[in-house]
């Protein structure tokens, strides 16, 4: 059997009413307080930013996305560090290694880009996805975390 899912990079040039309408049907879905939405101005800027990957697993029947992952990384003294950031696959899609699948691409870019390390944040009652993390080597550091919001 054929598989039916893709993950592919998401361009500027995929920027489009239909596309919007998907993502944000995707991040609905990621948390009860994700209420900032995709625009079609707002997409295409983080698409445009270089050091920012959005990578989308799409069914190829239907060519909908199903689920993504939006991946940033930055220059320091230490190296390119990276963080992993909006990982989410439609209900109806999860439980067939999605979002296992998006990971593995965000660990590739990582180690091609020669990141020091990865960070990413999960909601504490996310606990399949807190599996799925561990089982990519992702653990709590001992270090502490620090925000500020504007």
């Amino acid at each position: 059997m054929e598989p039916t899912i893709q993950i592919r990079r998401l361009w500027p040039d995929d920027t489009n009413l239909e596309m919007v309408g998907h993502l944000n049907d995707l991040i609905r879905h990621l948390s009860e307080k994700a209420l900032t939405q995709y625009t079609e101005s707002s997409l295409r800027e983080i698409l445009s930013v270089p050091t920012t990957v959005l990578y989308i697993a799409e069914d190829l029947i239907t060519f909908k996305p199903v689920g993504t992952v939006t991946i940033c990384h930055t220059r320091t003294r230490s190296g390119w560090h990276g963080h992993i950031d909006d990982v989410v696959v439609l209900p109806e899609y999860r439980r067939q290694h999605i979002a296992d699948a998006l990971m593995d691409e965000a660990i590739l870019l990582g180690e091609v880009l020669g990141w020091v390390n990865a960070d990413l944040t999960s909601n504490k009652t996310r606990e399949a996805a807190w599996t799925l993390y561990a089982k990519k080597k992702f653990y709590k550091p001992d270090t502490t975390y620090f925000r500020r919001d504007f």
